[in-house]
């Protein structure tokens, strides 16, 4: 008894025809060869792609229709067959999804669909006919088709109450891109000749019913090199594609432990964004990576967030603590802060550690230890403003401004003490023209703390003046 021939495809198939002369063959021997090559093309297929629109089926509505039309075009599966839809057909009819009382949105697709035909009449069908199908169904429904063997191509609106069919400009259907399955390891280069287009972007894929779509994963390192001309640029955009609020994030993770969350630079860091340069001679290191020039990177055991300089390596040129404060340089380095405009400090400005003295603009900043005498001296190049700092405990004794002899008559202005804590306020002294060389403070002592002194001297050099 002849045994009935086997259509059906499995899974793996690891034989081949082996041909020769005078070879009888039987119809399940020609079932066998294309089962072996349909096995090969579309294990390819699924394993060095990614599902989704290859070219062409796009989707257009009808005018004053709830129907649309799928253009011809091949997509594949996420098992690795090929759909190749070679005319538009018929509209596809969308009337019994239109509610009349309320906006619905319809998720249009293609799936395999493999079908006998040719057969003479009273005779077996000897072709098979490979037309895939499209198919539709509410979006959100729970009994949607998977996406590994469904691609779907388009969302379509029925408003209510006609149902006039409209295909959603803001959604992309999925793209077939490759798919590298581990390492993608190219020894030479890659070289595309020509423009390499990539219509539906880079995506980890599209989500079913409004659900997150999978991310799209690098393992290891992700370069993006500008083209070799002159002043290139190369750029990185994350733009939201949402109608309304929406989020863009760059979320960096890495992973700490305690014993090993020192400071780092650069790309020894866990998390951080490294800004380098190439400083190679014209058309010289070309693409090339850059030296590490700046890091931005947050510390493990800390949680601090750090900005870290070539030059400085691991000690941090400042660092911005969880708790809000703000650190300019190391404990036993003092940092310059140069402001070109107006300071204003609601609160109490504490200074731990030394205060830089020098001018920064017109004000100038000089810095005292308790229990001893302040004195200031004015002069032709004194700046317009003086603050004086108690950094340490102790009382300050007494202060005192000294117009040196010669100048008494070219100074204007005022002084006083001020003490944050007891908020006591010496009496404001005003330096006129004509002046003795020496003016005292009427307080003549302020308690000991830790809290800074403040002497306030805004003098302002008249020679011009008259009278």
């Amino acid at each position: 008894m002849i045994p009935m021939a086997d259509y059906t495809e499995p899974d793996y198939v690891d034989r081949r025809l082996r041909y020769f002369d005078g070879q009888f063959l039987r119809e399940q021997d020609f079932i066998d060869e294309q089962r072996y090559h349909l096995d090969r093309e579309r294990r390819l297929a699924r394993v060095a792609h990614t599902p989704g629109i290859v070219e062409g089926l796009a989707v257009t509505a009808v005018p004053n229709a709830p129907k649309v039309t799928v253009a011809p075009g091949t997509a594949i599966d996420g098992l690795g067959r090929l759909l190749v839809r070679v005319d538009a057909g018929e509209p596809l009819d969308l009337t019994d999804l239109v509610n009349h009382d309320s906006d619905v949105t319809v998720v249009v697709a293609l799936t395999y669909s493999r079908e006998e035909a040719d057969a003479p009449q009273g005779g077996a069908s000897p072709r098979w006919r490979e037309h895939p199908r499209v198919v539709r169904w509410l979006a959100g429904a729970a009994d949607a088709p998977p996406e590994s063997t469904t691609v779907r191509l388009a969302r379509v609106t029925l408003p209510h109450p006609d149902g006039t069919a409209g295909v959603d400009p803001g959604w992309a259907p999925p793209m077939s891109g490759l798919g590298v399955r581990g390492a993608l390891d190219v020894r030479g280069a890659l070289g595309v000749a020509g423009v390499a287009s990539f219509p539906g972007g880079i995506a980890g894929g599209a989500g079913t019913g409004g659900e997150e779509p999978p991310p799209l994963s690098v393992r290891s390192r992700l370069q993006v090199t500008g083209e070799p001309t002159f002043d290139s640029t190369t750029r990185v955009d994350l733009v939201n594609g949402s109608d309304d609020f929406g989020r863009t994030n760059l979320v960096l993770t890495g992973r700490f432990q305690d014993g090993n969350d020192g400071w780092n630079f650069g790309s020894a860091a866990r998390n951080s964004i490294v800004f380098a340069r190439n400083a190679a001679a014209s058309r010289q290191a070309v693409g090339a990576i850059g030296d590490e020039q700046v890091s931005l990177q947050m510390e493990g055991n800390s949680r601090s967030l750090g900005i870290l300089t070539r030059t400085r390596g691991s000690d941090p040129a400042m660092t911005i603590a969880q708790e809000g404060t703000v650190h300019l340089g190391s404990a036993d380095r003092r940092a310059n802060l140069q402001v070109q405009g107006e300071v204003d400090v609601s609160l109490d400005l504490t200074i731990l550690g030394g205060l830089a003295s020098g001018e920064v603009g017109q004000w100038s900043t000089l810095v005292f230890s308790g229990s001893q005498w302040v004195r200031i001296t004015i002069g032709p190049r004194s700046p317009h403003n003086i603050i004086v700092v108690r950094r340490r405990a102790g009382v300050i004794l007494e202060g005192q401004v000294f117009v040196p002899s010669g100048t008494e008559g070219e100074w204007v202005g005022r002084y006083t003490f001020h003490d944050p804590a007891n908020r006591a306020v010496g009496v404001m002294t005003p330096l006129l023209p004509g002046t003795p060389m020496r003016a005292n403070a009427q307080l003549a002592s302020l308690p000991a703390g830790a809290n800074p002194v403040v002497l306030y001297l805004e003098v302002h050099h008249a020679t011009t003046l008259e009278g």
